[in-house]
């Protein structure tokens, strides 16, 4: 479990204390300094879309929001989400919304990026299928709250992990440099 200082203080707040080995739980916590960004949002974009390029060994990557608490073994999540479906990546629904038109909106509204990036990321989006809004189809919309990756290139060299890096360059170009 990789942790900034202030997630490990709430942690610590919410009674959770490391052993003597280091481990919260099964987690071995492993604190993380010297970061990108001094906005958390941005800086989390990182490990959150390019957990494949920082742990190149490992083969799935489990990302939750701060927001989010796992209570159950890492396992089953991976075994329910990718084994079951046969998939590679699974990401849940947005809590609230389920329009990307809505979202782009709301996050202008809360100023949480420079507009016009919102609007390039949203044309590319547009210009590389996005399908209109549909009422009645909830699966536009992710959260990115949970999101779990295999990561093929950690032990196949099929050319299967070009289709995850596709899905990642636009966050590289926008959030990242």
């Amino acid at each position: 479990m990789f942790l900034d200082d202030q997630t490990l203080a709430k942690l610590l707040a919410e009674g959770n204390h490391p052993d003597e080995r280091g481990y919260i739980g099964l987690w071995k916590v492993v604190i993380v300094e010297n970061l990108p960004y001094k906005d958390m949002r941005r800086t989390g974009k990182v490990p959150k879309f390019l957990s494949h390029r920082l742990f190149p060994n490992s083969r799935y990557s489990i990302w939750l929001d701060s927001k989010m608490r796992l209570t159950s073994d890492p396992m089953l999540i991976i075994e329910y989400f990718l084994w079951r479906r046969k998939a590679e990546y699974a990401i849940s629904n947005h809590y609230d919304r389920h329009s990307v038109w809505e979202e782009v909106l709301q996050n202008k509204r809360l100023n949480k990026f420079n507009h016009a990036a919102i609007d390039e990321q949203f044309n590319f989006y547009e210009s590389d299928g996005l399908p209109k809004f549909e009422p009645s189809n909830h699966s536009l919309l992710p959260s990115c709250a949970i999101v779990n990756v295999e990561h093929w290139q950690s032990y196949s060299g099929t050319g299967k992990f070009h289709l995850h890096q596709g899905l990642f360059r636009q966050f590289q170009a926008s959030d990242l440099t």
